[in-house]
């Protein structure tokens, strides 16, 4: 049985694997992460106060400049070795009927092959509790309408940093409604390449500029979103 950590020593392990997470030590992270599972600790704890303060923490220094895209990148990577530890007992979670506050299903459009904000954003909405299903990148409308009609989702997600890529967002929302899938579920559109007026102009249900934003759009779009 998992337990939330309750003493000091759990409490330093998490702050090592921020630290680890942030200073890109893969090893550090998978060897900390799998110390607390022998704890029982809880792996959205782990989630939550390890894994999702270090992989901001390496957001911040790309926006100041401190890590470049390549660092950025690979700090993904981190975060996932770590995460894949851990998957086993979440999905164990869900299909137990725990954790879910709702199912995501996140995606980079066709013809852009860009996932760091995506993946930021799979890590926080993960540690908020919430079903993510990832499709990648280079997702084809045709991936994500069968996404929809098989997870059943509450949001998608669909991410484009090109504007070349920018229109499979609008044909995406075209082949929901033409599919009769429309209603079923938000949309929710973000990335470089996209604004406001865009997302609006396409009828999506909100936009994020950032994968901070795109979360918090996500929780309020969730609270308020209806299953069929």
């Amino acid at each position: 049985m998992v337990r939330l950590v309750d003493d000091s020593v759990s409490e330093s392990i998490l702050e090592r694997i921020s630290k680890a997470v942030a200073d890109l030590d893969q090893d550090s992270v998978e060897t900390l992460v799998r110390e607390l599972l022998n704890k029982k600790v809880d792996p959205s704890t782990i989630i939550e106060k390890g894994l999702v303060r270090g992989i901001k923490e390496i957001g911040r220094k790309y926006e100041s400049g401190e890590f470049f895209l390549s660092e950025l990148m690979y700090g993904t990577n981190v975060f996932n070795s770590g995460y894949q530890l851990l998957e086993p007992l979440i999905k164990q979670a869900e299909d137990n009927g725990e954790r879910k506050k709702g199912v995501v299903v996140l995606g980079t459009v066709a013809g852009d092959i860009h996932s760091i904000g995506k993946d930021i954003v799979k890590a926080m909405l993960i540690a908020e509790g919430f079903t993510v299903h990832d499709l990648g990148v280079d997702v084809s409308v045709d991936a994500f309408t069968e996404a929809v009609r098989h997870f059943k989702p509450d949001i998608v997600g669909a991410s484009a940093l090109l504007t070349s890529s920018i229109h499979v967002q609008n044909d995406l929302i075209k082949r929901l409604n033409e599919e009769g899938l429309r209603n079923r579920v938000k949309v929710l559109v973000g990335g470089a390449a996209t604004t406001e007026g865009w997302a609006k102009e396409i009828g999506a249900d909100g936009w994020g500029p950032t994968a901070g934003d795109g979360v918090k759009r996500i929780i309020e779009l969730a609270y308020g979103a209806e299953r069929q």
